[in-house]
Formats: C-alpha cells, structure tokens, sequence
C-alpha cells in the first residue's frame, strides 16, 4: 500500500499533470493551426477540397468543446497537488482536506458545466437542446441559431 501511494505522489500525479499541460499546449497549436488553413483556403479556388475544408471545420467544432473542458480540468490539478505534497502532518492536515474536498468538488462542477454548455459550443446538439425549455430561454437570450 504504502509503495501505491508513493507511485502515485511520485509519478502519476506529476505525469497526469503533465499530459494535460502537453495537451493544453497542441490543443491551442491544432487550434491556431486549423483556424489558419480555413482561412488560407477560403479563397483559394486552386487548393480547394471540399473534404479539406470540412474536416477542418470539424476540427474547430470539437476544439471549441475541448477549450474550456482543458481549462476547467486544469484547475483540478492545483488542488490535487496541494494535497499531495504538504507534508502529512496535523498543522497541515486541514489544508489538505479542504485541497482534496475542493478537487471533488471542482472535478463535480466541471462535469455539471460541461453537460450544460455543450450544446451551445456543438451545432449539431443545439436543435435538439433546443426543445428544452431551459436551453430555448438560454439560446434565445444569448442570440444563439439552431442551424
């Protein structure tokens, strides 16, 4: 047991945290890089493909999803690795439960507003959300289209 929590302390913590940086950072290189083709290609008659510029634009789809879910994920690891790494002791025992109570927390939350704001950032999930009364008031309200 004691090897499992100095395993996860020592390198999967620090491991996950590291993907999830690495992640951040191609994401937002794939981002700018599929925003620059799509631009590049718009009028260009001579380079145009239609399965080119679709694919592109699926890539911005499912990127402007995975943007925020990052960014909300990120902070989870703030709290986490508070916890892992203050020494065990009672002076800092409270610290370290309220670092790991807010990264329950937080991992909750991220999940709530994820399942809540995916419909507005993917155009295929609008029409349907928008038969729900909640998500037709929060479209209508901030200008939303269905497609």
């Amino acid at each position: 047991f004691v090897f499992v929590v100095f395993w996860i302390r020592t390198v999967a913590s620090p491991a996950a945290a590291m993907l999830v940086v690495i992640g951040c950072l191609g994401y937002g290189m794939l981002l700018h890089f599929n925003r620059r083709e799509l631009k590049r290609l718009h009028g260009s008659v001579h380079e145009y493909s239609l399965s080119r510029i679709y694919q592109l634009r699926e890539n911005v789809e499912i990127m402007r999803v995975l943007g925020p879910s990052f960014l909300m994920g990120s902070l989870s690891f703030l709290f986490r690795t508070i916890h892992l790494f203050l020494p065990d002791t009672p002076g800092f025992e409270l610290i370290r439960l309220i670092s790991i109570a807010l990264f329950d927390l937080w991992i909750a939350l991220t999940t709530a507003v994820m399942i809540v704001i995916l419909p507005l950032f993917n155009f295929r999930f609008r029409r349907p959300a928008a038969k729900i009364l909640f998500y037709k008031r929060l479209m209508r309200t901030m200008k939303f289209e269905s497609r």
